[in-house]
């Protein structure tokens, strides 16, 4: 049984807040956070070199988180710090310690003023000191279990539904997360957790839902990454090496097959901010997108420009988990891959381009396409990107909100005549991407049957906000980013991420159902 210390973390956050701005025993860290807010009693463990110093507390902790990034340090934690390199006093051999305030903060002695309590940010102590963030304690060298105590939990399958998913927080969320990966295990399917399952639910809790459901048998809505009475109950069982365990119900030879799609206008060509700032953004929109492993992801304004070389940032940051289809051109890209087990294979691709007669200013406007198989169903997948400019085009004498209309119903045409040829059902197939248009591009989709995504999905996340941000905080209003799919195709899920720091348009995500013939 686990032998919890005086204060654990949300009673030591507590106290260490109430001190801000009171005196402290200087360069006495160790006996300030140790003793004054955690209350734990001597006689103490040092590792290291055996002496009473910070970091030695750490080094003799039997149970330890390391970590390098604030953001992950807890709320309530006792975090420290390494000696400083090349270190000539015991101060800076010491080390520090302080504890987690959350959200990348730490009150911490002697900080920002000497002999005083203060709330910093973590990398402070670094920058201030020279010393290297180490991580925190969750057990001590004495056996000082340092977390809090958890409240007692209900068996798995007494939860619902309602109790997971976007935004739920809470540790039967952990208690999901640590069953899945017993029952994945045993199944011989790699986790899709980075750092092991939390207590907030992530793309990564879904991810795991839904292999375990698709291992299940499952495919379509019953392998839709949000655990229902039947998955709670199966994860409760022990976990058993055979699979796939006896289906929920009988799969018809038409059983559907999902499909996770990413769709981002990357600002690679946009002269506000976008060019300069492309080589930073990059590095961060391919980490989101590692991060939420799409089958297939298109983009746009995906620059090859000199002053906003995006797309190699893109190839190798995405290598080994995606990979770029060949025929992409002038912005517009697809890659595919995929988690392991289900990753999308390359069948064709190219480019599609708008018809002489309805270009503006002669502008092609091409769009890459992407034929494809995944877990055997045939697909096809578009990237366009619609006229930006405004005005009158002299050939043709319509103004660019006329033309736009005109050009997503020739990829439409152009779409169906290539999915026809690579035998892709129409139902399989969708196109994405920037319409620059709130309205009349859907409307006219509509009118030919083709629906968006957004609008038609079981669940969709914020989708009363502009895709389009500006270089702003997200505000309410009508997209101009779309996804289309024929009416009648199933959507099981559509969400965007507002993120002005990523792009002036936000990251979308979605999933869709694919009709096997």
């Amino acid at each position: 049984m686990a032998k919890f210390a005086p204060h654990t973390a949300s009673s030591a956050a507590a106290r260490a807040k109430a001190k801000v701005g009171e005196k402290n025993a200087v360069g006495m860290c160790a006996r300030e956070v140790i003793v004054g807010i955690f209350e734990i009693p001597p006689p103490w463990k040092w590792g290291g070199n055996g002496k009473a110093w910070a970091v030695n507390y750490f080094k003799g902790a039997q149970q330890v988180v390391r970590t390098s990034d604030p953001k992950e340090i807890p709320k309530g934690a006792m975090v420290f710090w390494d000696a400083r390199p090349n270190a000539k006093t015991n101060g800076q051999r010491a080390g520090h310690v302080a504890v987690g305030a959350g959200n990348g903060k730490c009150y911490s002695t002697d900080l920002p003023t000497s002999g005083r309590w203060g709330l910093i940010n973590i990398s402070l102590v670094e920058k201030q000191w020279g010393k290297k963030l180490l991580g925190y304690v969750v057990i001590d060298g004495m056996g000082f279990t340092l977390t809090d105590e958890p409240v007692e939990l209900k068996p798995l399958d007494q939860y619902t539904s309602a109790d997971f998913g976007t935004g739920a927080v809470g540790p039967q969320v952990t208690l999901l997360g640590e069953r899945l990966v017993v029952h994945l295990a045993a199944l011989g399917i790699a986790s899709p957790y980075a750092k092991g399952p939390g207590p907030k639910w992530g793309d990564a809790d879904e991810r795991a839902v839904q292999l375990f459901q698709l291992a299940q048998g499952w495919q379509g809505a019953a392998a839709d990454g949000l655990p229902g009475p039947e998955t709670l109950k199966r994860l409760v069982a022990e976990p058993t090496a055979v699979g796939p365990i006896v289906p929920l119900v009988d799969i018809p030879a038409t059983a559907t097959v999902t499909v996770r799609t990413l769709q981002m206008n990357v600002a690679g060509y946009n002269a506000e901010k976008g060019m300069r700032t492309a080589v930073s953004r990059s590095k961060r929109i391919v980490k989101r997108v590692r991060a939420l492993e799409p089958q297939v992801a298109c983009f746009q304004e995906l620059s090859n420009l000199k002053k906003s070389k995006m797309l190699p940032l893109f190839d190798s940051g995405l290598k080994g988990v995606l990979t770029r289809a060949k025929g992409g051109s002038d912005g517009r890209h697809v890659y595919f891959g995929g988690p392991a087990g289900h990753r999308v294979q390359r069948v064709a691709s190219g480019v599609i381009q708008v018809t002489a007669g309805h270009r503006f200013r002669g502008d092609d406007k091409q769009a890459a396409w992407l034929a494809y198989t995944v877990d055997g169903v045939l697909a096809m997948d578009v990237s366009f990107h619609l006229e930006s400019d405004d005005g009158i085009d002299a050939k043709t004498g319509l103004t660019a909100d006329e033309l736009r209309p005109l050009q997503m119903l020739d990829f439409l045409d152009q779409t169906i005549a290539l999915a026809k040829k690579h035998q892709v059902d129409q139902r399989n197939v969708m196109l994405c991407g920037d319409t620059n248009s709130k309205r009349a591009v859907r409307d006219a989709m509509a009118a030919r049957d083709w629906v968006s995504v957004a609008e038609v999905a079981r669940t969709a996340e914020k989708a009363d906000l502009q895709t389009h941000n500006r270089w702003r905080k997200t505000v309410k209003g009508p997209p101009i980013d779309y996804a289309f799919v024929p009416k009648g195709v199933e959507c099981v899920k559509w969400r965007q991420e507002p993120d002005e720091t990523l792009a002036d348009h936000n990251l979308i995500v979605f999933t869709r159902e694919l009709t096997r013939p």
